[in-house]
């Protein structure tokens, strides 16, 4: 069964951020400089490798380090005194997709029917070409194996625009759907090229073609008409939002559709996002009372 509330309540649909790592690793003025070689033996070993093996190649560099930041493009980035230093690194992307598969076979476990991630938003695109060209193949491997959800009885569907996307990725997005369309387990929304004010414009423009078409009156406009134009026309509305990575703010994510959603925010991003860490989310939701305006 679903999660119970009091009130007979149930968490129909969750959703999550999509948070890959990309966050400062080390930071002389918040760390100290005496604590970069401690924050060195925490990082995974490709990680330690590639720092270390600069490092002994540059030795004078290890004094001016201000600061080590890992981007979701195979890179980091170290600021050494006011010049920038490149480094790759190897990003998994097995597990991070495993990671998603496991959270979303958790939730269809625990008798969630909905989980919608936000894997690329509209703005995304104003991040470097490689980083943005890194999040777009680690989706590409995903749908590539995408059949993989009807042996696990999963229904995807992909919430965005996507006429910006390659047009191999739209075909693989359109073949996901259709071969999954028949499941009857848990649907996992990806939002990808997603934007929640343009979602809002999308839908009021397809309601002022209809009306200067002549077909529908305007006086006739109401919310459950509006959301039939939405992306998620036929989704209801979630009822937990997580949010990994410690930021505490929407980043246009379903505006219209979060009006009543409970919030969780959590300091952790992927792979590292667990079962454990969710069921964390849904202990914070059970202990909420959600009145929807009433008393």
């Amino acid at each position: 069964n679903s999660y119970k509330k009091e009130k007979n309540e149930y968490i129909i649909n969750i959703c999550i951020f999509f948070m890959l790592k990309k966050y400062i690793l080390y930071n002389k003025m918040l760390y100290g400089g005496n604590m970069l070689q401690e924050v060195l033996e925490y990082l995974p070993d490709t990680i330690e490798f590639n720092i270390k093996k600069f490092l002994k190649e540059n030795a004078e560099a290890e004094n001016n380090i201000e600061e080590i930041r890992l981007r979701t493009n195979q890179k980091l980035t170290l600021k050494i005194g006011q010049e920038i230093q490149e480094l790759n690194y190897t990003i998994n992307k097995e597990e991070i997709t495993e990671a998603f598969e496991n959270i979303c076979d958790y939730c269809q476990k625990i008798g969630v029917k909905y989980v919608t991630a936000y894997a690329f938003s509209t703005e995304n695109w104003k991040r470097p070409q490689s980083e943005v060209d890194a999040i777009m193949e680690l989706l590409r491997s995903y749908l590539k194996e995408a059949s993989k959800q009807a042996k696990r009885n999963v229904r995807l569907l992909f919430l965005g625009d996507r006429a910006p996307l390659a047009s191999d990725l739209q075909q693989l997005m359109e073949s996901a759907e259709r071969e999954s369309e028949k499941n009857t387990g848990i649907t996992v929304c990806v939002a990808l090229n997603y934007g929640g004010r343009a979602e809002i414009v999308h839908s009021a423009r397809e309601l002022a073609q209809m009306a200067a078409r002549g077909e529908l009156d305007p006086d006739s406009i109401d919310e459950r008409l509006f959301e039939r134009h939405l992306y998620t026309a036929g989704i209801p509305d979630p009822d937990l939002l997580i949010r990994p990575s410690g930021e505490l703010r929407l980043s246009n994510f379903l505006l219209w559709q979060l009006a009543y959603t409970e919030f969780v925010f959590q300091d952790v991003l992927w792979p590292d996002f667990t079962p454990a860490h969710l069921d964390q989310a849904i202990a914070q939701y059970a202990k909420r009372n959600r009145r929807f305006g009433g008393i």
